[in-house]
């Protein structure tokens, strides 16, 4: 659920194959040749596709909802509001953790591809594993 793009470009593209090339030091055009750096993306085993459309359910159903959940990662190093963030603002973390509105968002960071839906996610917590 927290790499999006390669799916929505072939949900864009409709039946078409959406092809990657691979770029950077691992795909050295010089050592590795153009095909073997070429990969598709024809679509998604069932569960994981239902897990795709899940994420962008949840994440769609915020904006309209204008609901947006704290969420600290490696963008916080470079954000220019990160001083005037309130991330890391006890009461408010506190309130973000319990908040019943984006209960969906904190279980779309659970996904995983051994965890692709919600529902397997729950399962897991349920069994009392976190991951």
């Amino acid at each position: 659920g927290q790499k999006l793009q390669v799916p929505l470009y072939r949900l864009l593209a409709g039946a078409a194959r959406v092809e990657l090339l691979g770029v950077g030091p691992d795909n050295d055009p010089a050592e590795v040749k153009y095909d073997e750096r070429r990969l598709s993306f024809e679509d998604f085993d069932s569960e994981h596709r239902a897990g795709f459309f899940e994420t962008l359910n949840v994440l769609v159903d915020l904006v309209r909802a204008g609901k947006f959940p704290l969420h600290k990662d490696r963008h916080c190093g470079w954000c220019p509001y990160a001083r005037a963030c309130r991330r890391n603002h006890p009461p408010t973390a506190h309130r973000e953790l319990f908040a019943p509105d984006s209960e969906g968002y904190r279980l779309v960071l659970r996904k995983s591809s051994h965890q692709p839906t919600i529902g397997r996610v729950r399962e897991q917590l349920a069994r009392g594993r976190p991951e």
